[in-house]
């Protein structure tokens, strides 16, 4: 009557060993689909994470841009594009960095349009480097202002498709997972706050001034050229005409 005479019985042993396989084929499938909830959730995270580190300096470059372009220091305009060619390398090397992220399945729509929205902002960049020269020394401003407007409306469409098709796709398979604690990077946008303005030719047309006008600001500044067009110089008080060409005795 004990648990020797149960498992004497041939049927009776058959039910154990089938219960104990049993239990042991449910517990591998716990252990299996814990394991594979585990590697969904690093999955995630990991891409969010490199993801928005890319979104983010992206972003820092936008700010920068801006700063660059209302130059505040008068530079001329080699210069200029000497400073937006650098984002531009940037920009790139950002693109470069997005093609080399493994996104999870779930992840694979927002990861194409992180990539659509750094490759706008790259090409944006080589775009305003190359007509910086024109617009600084057009004398038809209107034609200037749209033709600067032209990579600013790149980088304000390429701020729509990261919140509308990146950010907030992925935001909503993340829900859609469960998956806790994880937030994609958000207004992380190139033309940061109103300086979406400045996609419109009214709105370039605002900062096409502030590069042209900055950039005499410092024309007679200490230590700037001077006396470019000097004709001659008198000696006070006899009004004596001074020579350029040898000396002179006063």
């Amino acid at each position: 009557d004990g648990p020797a005479a149960l498992l004497s019985n041939p049927m009776a042993r058959l039910a154990v060993f089938a219960l104990i396989g049993i239990l042991l084929v449910f517990g591998l499938w716990l252990f299996i689909k814990d394991r594979q909830r585990n590697q969904l959730v690093g999955s995630y995270k990991s891409y969010v994470n490199e993801a928005g580190q890319l979104a983010d300096q992206s972003s820092a470059d936008g700010k920068k841009l801006i700063q660059v372009l209302q130059n505040t220091d008068g530079k001329n305009a080699a210069a200029l594009r000497s400073e937006v060619d650098k984002l531009a390398v940037d920009a790139r090397a950002l693109v470069k960095r997005g093609d080399a992220l493994s996104p999870p399945d779930g992840l694979a729509d927002a990861d194409r349009a992180l990539q659509m929205s750094l490759r706008m902002r790259s090409s944006g960049l080589s775009l305003l480097s190359q007509i910086i020269p024109n617009v600084m020394r057009s004398e038809n401003a209107n034609a200037a202002a749209r033709q600067l407007s032209d990579p600013m409306k790149r980088f304000l469409a390429s701020d729509v498709v990261y919140e509308d098709e990146c950010a907030a796709v992925a935001a909503a398979k993340i829900r859609q997972e469960s998956i806790d604690g994880l937030e994609v990077a958000s207004n992380t946008v190139f033309l940061t706050g109103t300086n979406d303005k400045f996609a419109s030719d009214a709105g370039a047309s605002t900062l096409l001034k502030e590069m042209k006008s900055a950039g005499t600001k410092n024309t007679n500044a200490a230590g700037g050229r001077r006396g470019t067009s000097v004709e001659g110089v008198t000696a006070d008080p006899s009004g004596q005409a001074l020579s350029a060409s040898g000396a002179n005795n006063i």
